[in-house]
């Protein structure tokens, strides 16, 4: 049997125009779908990410007071102050506080009886003298506790709390962990913060070290402040949490005057300011503890 081809090719012409024209359409599908992919590479697409939690952060700093805000250089603040176990009042008290700028902070507790004086979570006791000033001074990485029985050094778990607050402290990540080589930041999209509408946005330094902060989409201010770090002792995670409200304008710099502190979920402290002042040139020797002299016999 003798086969046409000439009559094959001419007797199906549609069918192999057809087919010739959907190979096209797939060739070009097949490189727009590449430079497409290209166009919104893994890293184009962080790097956006990236620069909307920047600008949240940058309204966020503007709220604050901007200039004024990044430039404080010492805090002079009154504050009541009432701690909490399981969810009851432990101790209440007004304590003083005199900061500066980065790492020098004086903390002054007035105990008129013999009250637990919970402070950062870690129980102390003035030992029974009626009006006596409980101090804590911190200069650098170094702690002191101060009473009528002399100066010593802070126990050694309670500094070591106050060094890890104060490395997350909303002022130390925004003064200086976002101008730090290294720094990510990611925005984790809208959520509900207190029953507000709010940005979540998380900010991680290069040692590994990260901050979430929940800020208000009307006022852009934060509302809440979230990070976990390591338990040393039980090496499973704690959870610490910051919530800000009744903010006020003060010297230009928008304060809070209320904050709730939680670890791992429950309530442990909350502080009310009565009185604050910005940029009071501090005397330095209010940040001197002087000599160790303490003696638990005085």
């Amino acid at each position: 049997m003798t086969i046409n081809f000439q009559t094959v090719r001419t007797e199906y012409p549609d069918s192999c125009l057809f087919a010739s024209f959907a190979a096209k359409c797939l060739c070009v599908f097949v490189l727009c779908a590449g430079l497409n992919a290209q166009q919104t590479s893994p890293s184009d697409v962080a790097k956006v990410n990236q620069q909307q939690a920047r600008a949240i952060l940058d309204r966020m700093i503007q709220a604050l007071g901007g200039d004024a805000y990044m430039n404080v250089q010492d805090i002079k603040t009154e504050i009541r102050y009432g701690s909490f176990y399981h969810g009851n009042v432990n101790s209440t008290t007004i304590y003083h506080r005199y900061w500066q700028w980065p790492d020098k902070d004086r903390l002054e507790f007035s105990i008129g009886r013999s009250i637990s004086v919970y402070f950062w979570m870690w129980p102390f006791k003035d030992q029974g003298k009626a009006n006596a000033t409980l101090i804590f001074l911190h200069n650098g990485d170094k702690g002191y506790e101060r009473t009528y029985r002399g100066t010593k050094f802070e126990d050694t778990e309670q500094l070591r709390r106050y060094l890890l607050s104060r490395d997350y402290s909303l002022g130390m990540v925004l003064r200086q962990w976002l101008t730090e080589p290294g720094v990510a930041l990611f925005y984790d999209g809208p959520t509900i913060a207190e029953n507000r509408p709010a940005d979540k946005v998380t900010i991680m330094n290069a040692r590994n070290q990260s901050v979430t902060l929940l800020i208000a989409t009307d006022t852009h201010l934060p509302i809440k402040k979230v990070y976990v770090v390591r338990n040393p002792v039980y090496r499973d995670h704690d959870e610490e949490v910051e919530v800000y409200d009744n903010w006020k304008a003060v010297q230009g710099i928008t304060t809070p005057y209320n904050t709730l502190i939680t670890h791992n979920g429950e309530m442990v402290s909350q502080q009310y300011v009565l009185a604050v002042s910005y940029n009071n040139h501090l005397e330095p020797s209010l940040f001197d503890p002087g000599p160790i002299n303490y003696d638990p016999k005085k």
